[in-house]
């Protein structure tokens, strides 16, 4: 794998697939993966589309640099997408790109298309996070219970994983935390979105992608068969069929 500066900042990042006319496709983790954690997935998708896949693990996760206070900010999924991502496509010169992103990752590319100056080409968000809801704390309380019986090893070892981990349920779990949704730069989204989610997810409602479908302009939902709340991980080719279909065959 390799590693790139983005604001200032070290990020592992690695790719799949040979360069051709269609725009590569960045890949967006999910709270707590990483590079790695998309396992077979970028491979099947590059095979599947006949482009150059990327994906890169943010700050806190996989190889990339740890937190460095050990904390997240109210406003770090919008920090990402307005500081983080544009200068990633930036220093990978990805000017036409296409987001595909795995909850939280689905969150910043929506956000990145509805609010960044840089144009995308099309949007993919699976399972995003777009509101918090009761469902959501108690998946949370979930994972923290599974996160002190199991290990850090279950999700794949970010950079420093108690940090991240804490970081992460602390900001989530805050009552402050209620008011938070992106609105508003699902409104400014302009190009083709797909929102897709499993039929058997257990951590969101199907009411992220209700509020996603009203409110962006051009927009298509798909349902994932037999699929909960990892399908890159549960069905990667499930998932990457329906990613052909959205974007065209090649």
């Amino acid at each position: 794998m390799a590693t790139i500066a983005v604001n200032e900042v070290s990020l592992e990042y690695e790719w799949w697939g040979s360069p051709s006319e269609r725009p590569p496709v960045l890949l967006l983790h999910e709270a707590l993966g990483s590079v790695k954690a998309w396992g077979e997935f970028p491979r099947l998708l590059a095979e599947a589309m006949g482009c150059r896949v990327y994906a890169y693990s943010r700050q806190g996760c996989g190889r990339s640099e740890p937190l460095l206070d050990g904390r997240l900010g109210a406003d770090y999924l919008e920090k990402e997408a307005l500081e983080v991502l544009p200068a990633l496509r930036e220093a990978l010169h990805l000017d036409q790109v296409v987001l595909a992103g795995v909850q939280e990752g689905g969150t910043i590319a929506l956000i990145h298309a509805g609010g960044a100056v840089t144009p995308t080409v099309a949007v993919a968000a699976v399972a995003p996070i777009l509101f918090v809801e009761p469902a959501l704390r108690d998946s949370i309380e979930d994972l923290m219970s599974q996160f002190i019986s199991v290990g850090s090893s279950v999700f794949d070892a970010p950079s420093d994983p108690q940090k991240t981990f804490a970081a992460w349920s602390q900001l989530w779990r805050d009552p402050s935390r209620a008011p938070w949704q992106v609105d508003d730069f699902l409104r400014g989204i302009t190009c083709p979105t797909l929102l897709a989610r499993g039929d058997a997810d257990d951590f969101t409602t199907p009411a992220h992608l209700e509020r996603a479908s009203a409110l962006v302009h051009d927009a298509q939902l798909v349902t994932l068969a037999g699929c909960r709340h990892m399908p890159h991980l549960e069905k990667p080719g499930v998932l990457a069929e329906a990613l052909t279909w959205f974007l065209g065959q090649p």
